[in-house]
């Protein structure tokens, strides 16, 4: 049985996201750049529907969601 460092994890979208471009694969999978467009497109829909309280919780102001929430998945 493997031990718990052996077991290798998949990664989220939000690290693949933020994981730093290697020059040897600049490029993500499809299936995991179609996870990383859909991830974003529900995120920012969602920050759209929160509350100006909700907003204020996690230190945003309405501008912020509303500038955030409008980019197109597509950009990071």
């Amino acid at each position: 049985m493997p031990r718990a460092d052996e077991i290798a994890l998949p990664l989220s979208p939000i690290a693949i996201e933020r994981a730093p471009s290697a020059a040897a694969e600049p490029r993500v999978p499809y299936r995991n750049r179609f996870a990383l467009f859909a991830f974003r497109w529900r995120s920012r829909r969602q920050l759209l529907e929160l509350s100006d309280g909700q907003l204020k919780d996690l230190g945003l102001s309405r501008a912020d969601a509303m500038s955030e929430g409008s980019k197109p998945f597509w950009l990071g």
